[in-house]
Formats: structure tokens, sequence, C-alpha cells
């Protein structure tokens, strides 16, 4: 049997997808790093929902795009268990220097994305350590076990390349206008991975 949890981790996402028999364990998205206590709400952080559903590995973590939202539960993760593979849709190059927000700058969206930067390379880094793999997404199927395949859908691949130019500049220390900044930090939603997971005849879209 192959079974989706929707983990209630607020706003964000975080999908634990699992197959009983072969015991593979995928997690597509992280949540936040924290999340808020409210009385009388069911939102977990990924790794507490993680840790109660006694998960102890990830075969595979899936980011979908870089918003804290989405990736920032990773770090929490990978402390607790080992990560196998991780798939995105881009990846730092090596050498990927700390990235920089332009002097003076307090635009929200501009210094979020030169944070999540920092977050991602350094989530990068830890699976690595870790003895795990990053592996660049790659549009079609991936056989996953004997019955559970994944069909990725990568975003328009201009949009691609726009947003690979520009995070391997700023990795590499270079600077941009706060406007440029902005409007391919405003771009992390339309560039997100989307992938199938079809398992027994039956499909669902992540």
């Amino acid at each position: 049997m192959l079974r989706l949890d929707f983990i209630n981790v607020g706003d964000g996402d975080s999908i634990l997808v699992r197959e009983d028999e072969t015991n593979y364990v995928m997690l597509v998205d992280c949540g936040r790093p924290y999340i808020e206590f409210v009385k009388g709400s069911m939102r977990a952080s990924a790794v507490n929902y993680l840790m109660k559903e006694r998960v102890d590995h990830i075969d595979l973590m899936v980011l979908s795009h870089l918003h804290i939202d989405h990736i920032g539960g990773a770090y929490a993760i990978l402390r607790r268990m080992p990560v196998k593979k991780m798939l995105a849709a881009y990846l730092p190059p090596d050498g990927a220097r700390w990235v920089t927000a332009p002097a003076g700058s307090n635009v929200k969206t501009v210094v979020g994305l030169c944070d999540m930067l920092n977050m991602f390379s350094d989530i990068v880094s830890d699976v690595r350590e870790k003895g795990g793999t990053c592996e660049l997404a790659r549009e079609g199927t991936i056989p996953v076990t004997n019955s559970l395949s994944m069909r990725v859908l990568l975003p328009d691949e201009g949009l691609l390349a726009r947003q690979k130019s520009m995070f391997d500049g700023l990795y590499a220390g270079g600077q941009y206008p706060e406007d440029v900044l902005y409007a391919v930090s405003k771009e992390r939603n339309c560039s997100s991975l989307r992938m199938y997971v079809d398992y027994a005849g039956r499909s669902a879209l992540l």
C-alpha cells in the first residue's frame, strides 16, 4: 500500500510518501523551521510529525522551490535522520559564497531571497557531508520501486535558465540592482517543481 500524508505545517508544504512493502520513504518539502504554537491547532513541524510516525530515514527528499515554508524544516530533519538523496530544480555551484543583499536594502522579498540561497547552500552541503547525494531534477519518469514511479514536471526552461544565471552570479559574489533581485525572487513560486506519483494504476499530483 502507498500512503500519502499531507502534513499540517500551517502555511507552506510538506508531504510524506511511504510504500509499506519496501519501507521506501519520500518527503516532498519540509515546511518551516519553526511552527508557531496555536492552542487547539493540529499543526506540527515536519520533523516532529516524522518522529511521531517513527520514520527513521528518508530515501528521497524533494525540495520544490526556495521559500522558507518549503525548505526551512530540512535542517531539523537532517539532524535526526539520514537523507539518502535530495532532488531539486537547481543546485548551488561548487565554491558557492555567502550571498548578501544590496547594501542598505530592507525589501523583505530581496532579503528573503538571499537568506534562502544561503539556507539552501547549507542544506545541500549538510546532505553531502552526511553521505547523501544531491541531484538536479530532470523532466520525465523516474522508477522508484517495483510499483512506485515519479513523473517530474519542470517549469519553463527560460525561467529556470534565468534563475540559474542569477543564482550562480549571486553565489559567485555578484551584485545586482534591487529591482532585478525583486523580480527574480517573485518568480520562485512559478519555478516550483511539480510531480506525479504513480502507484498501482493510480496517480497523485504533488
